[in-house]
């Protein structure tokens, strides 16, 4: 099987192999040869810059709820996953994941100011795009 390495990542995402190895690093080991888990992290962080939200703001995001990403990734059609971003009346701000739709209701309906970014529709595509590599890759 065809192992994923930084430079394959830094030519899909478009970015540059130093952007992609500092981002290694924050998310998960400086590796040259990936793990699935960082490389579908490195995808996803694409997703979400893709969807609007800075480089750095996105690695950051990924490598703090990594565990979600892992979750979702076991079966992206049936789990779901939110990232909720909370402001309190003091204009302080907190992160959290709702992971029903109920859960992500109540949180909503108890927070004067909740942002949401559901996090299974990156998640889907970035398991799409890491099995895609990897048999371009197999066939090359």
């Amino acid at each position: 099987m065809a192992r994923i390495t930084q430079a394959d990542i830094a030519h899909h995402v478009g970015v540059s192999a130093m952007t992609i190895y500092r981002a290694t690093l924050t998310v998960g080991r400086g590796e040259e040869v990936l793990g699935d888990d960082v490389a579908l992290c490195l995808l996803v962080a694409s997703e979400l810059r893709d969807l609007g939200i800075a480089w750095p703001t996105a690695v950051q995001l990924v490598a703090r709820f990594r565990d979600e990403v892992s979750f979702l990734s076991f079966d992206p059609a049936l789990r779901r996953s939110w990232i909720v971003s909370v402001e309190r009346a003091d204009g302080s701000r907190f992160q959290m994941t709702a992971v029903s739709e109920r859960h992500l209701a109540s949180i909503i309906d108890s927070r004067c100011r909740a942002d949401v970014l559901a996090l299974h529709g990156p998640v889907a595509r970035a398991v799409e795009e890491l099995d895609a590599l990897k048999a371009r890759k197999a066939a090359a």
